[in-house]
């Protein structure tokens, strides 16, 4: 049995009006006898919701930072803090600095702060490849990419060196979890596009059969959202259709309104 509980995200609910919102994507997810965690959001916010759950961040097993992106990573101070359990990243968040240039403030700082991966590095457990962290729990790498990836990675770079360019999202993790009628598979963000990160999940694991995908799919606001949409559904009707979709976060409401009204 899986359960999961979102922590962190920038939507609010009218059933849950007390719960804090952000530009930040945190989920709780208890399988079997183990309690995890994919992303900490912007801030300390994925614990205090935590609380009004009663859900007690401190006995979690394992957490799994999914990129280096600070919407992600925000509340690794506190996770770090609160927690003694392993912190698993990919080796690629390290050194790096991460902006963004969408809209009109310019390029702006939005990397995890690299001061907290060198004092704590104790905590962390670092991934070069696909792996697998649990029996029946994966981490997938981003590998192939024969599928459309978002629009919005366009306005996304890193920094190494002082040296600037366009983010291949190497730093990027899947988790994927193995139950007895198939995957679960979380991507908080789906840089490397939906239909190439399927296919990886199910080429790592062996396993075809998707009930459900949680997380952002990056759709953001743009002249491209139809377009977007449109070539997503093709892909998720050709390659996973009775796959159900757990969309927020960075998939702008239009987005969302869409895929709604044609993933019945």
């Amino acid at each position: 049995m899986i359960k999961i509980n979102v922590l962190s995200d920038n939507y609010s609910s009218a059933d849950s009006p007390a719960f804090l919102t952000e530009h930040g994507y945190s989920v709780y997810i208890e399988f079997g006898e183990k309690k995890n965690l994919i992303d900490t959001g912007a801030s300390d916010n994925f614990f205090k919701n935590a609380e009004r759950l009663g859900i007690n961040i401190s006995e979690i097993d394992l957490a799994v930072l999914s990129h280096g992106h600070r919407d992600h990573t925000g509340g690794l101070k506190h996770l770090i803090s609160q927690t003694h359990c392993p912190i698993y990243l990919s080796e690629n968040v390290f050194g790096k600095k991460f902006h963004s240039c969408r809209g009109d403030k310019g390029l702006r700082n939005i990397g995890t702060d690299l001061e907290l991966l060198e004092k704590y590095n104790n905590r962390f457990r670092i991934v070069s490849e696909s792996c697998w962290i649990l029996p029946n729990i994966a981490l997938v790498a981003n590998k192939d990419f024969g599928y459309p990836r978002p629009y919005g990675n366009k306005f996304l770079t890193a920094e190494v060196d002082g040296e600037i360019f366009s983010d291949d999202f190497s730093h990027e993790l899947h988790l994927c979890i193995v139950t007895e009628g198939g995957l679960e598979i979380f991507s908080p963000c789906s840089h490397g596009g939906f239909g190439n990160i399927v296919s990886a999940c199910r080429e790592f694991t062996g396993v075809e059969n998707v009930i459900r995908y949680t997380g952002g799919l990056h759709i953001v606001e743009s002249e491209q959202v139809a377009a977007e949409v449109a070539s997503f559904l093709e892909v998720k009707s050709s390659l996973t259709p009775s796959t159900i979709i757990n969309t927020s976060h960075c998939t702008c409401p239009e987005a969302m309104k869409l895929i709604a009204e044609n993933c019945k």
